[in-house]
């Protein structure tokens, strides 16, 4: 748990709050010599003074608010900035290894899924791309939301009345006139998992080879 710093007890010395001392907060002021009061830092004595002395020099940090004047240890106002920064840090930390362990997961899910199908030719996964942008049905890359991974195929292939050529997918003909732009060399290991529905019924027939 981060500490926040604690509020000093203060005493003003004046009604009225020095137009001065508006102008330099939030700002770092100065114990002066008495141990009591307080100084800005170029030396001038402000209306405040600590409840509590401290040591001459220790440095404060004053800020005027809708409920008043706050004064705390700047020492404390440091540590309690870089308690935060920390704290961030680590936050960001466990969530890049809480995403890096989920992604392997998935991919490690793919690569059995996609191993089972047991196809005999050359072949990596890929969607039938729609040119949906960011609209409502978009994910977000561009890619269609319904988008479902098929298998394509990288190698002619033909097993009696069973054909398919290069750029096929394995459910049939891509008749995407869009055909194309996906970057096949990314994927050559069929990373992602494979989701059409016709291209498992079909990739069956091999499962049993």
């Amino acid at each position: 748990m981060i500490n926040k710093p604690t509020p000093l007890e203060i005493k003003s010395l004046s009604p009225f709050i020095d137009p001065f001392f508006m102008n330099a907060t939030p700002g770092i002021f100065l114990v002066g010599g008495d141990n009591i009061s307080i100084e800005f830092p170029s030396g001038g004595i402000t209306n405040y003074q600590l409840v509590h002395p401290l040591e001459k020099g220790t440095k404060l940090r004053m800020e005027v608010s809708r409920s008043g004047v706050r004064a705390t240890l700047q020492s404390e106002e440091d540590q309690y900035k870089q308690d935060l920064q920390q704290q961030r840090a680590d936050k960001l930390k466990a969530e890049r290894a809480k995403a890096e362990e989920l992604a392997k997961k998935i991919q490690n899910d793919a690569e059995l899924f996609n191993s089972s199908l047991n196809l005999p030719f050359r072949w990596c996964s890929d969607i039938k791309v729609v040119m949906s942008g960011l609209m409502e049905n978009s994910n977000g890359s561009g890619v269609n939301k319904r988008s479902v991974q098929h298998v394509r195929v990288l190698e002619a292939y033909s097993d009696g009345r069973f054909k398919r050529d290069v750029g096929d997918f394995l459910c049939g003909r891509d008749e995407s006139k869009h055909q194309g732009y996906t970057d096949h060399a990314w994927d050559a290991e069929a990373k992602a998992k494979i989701t059409c529905k016709q291209c498992i019924k079909v990739a069956k027939r091999f499962a049993k080879k």
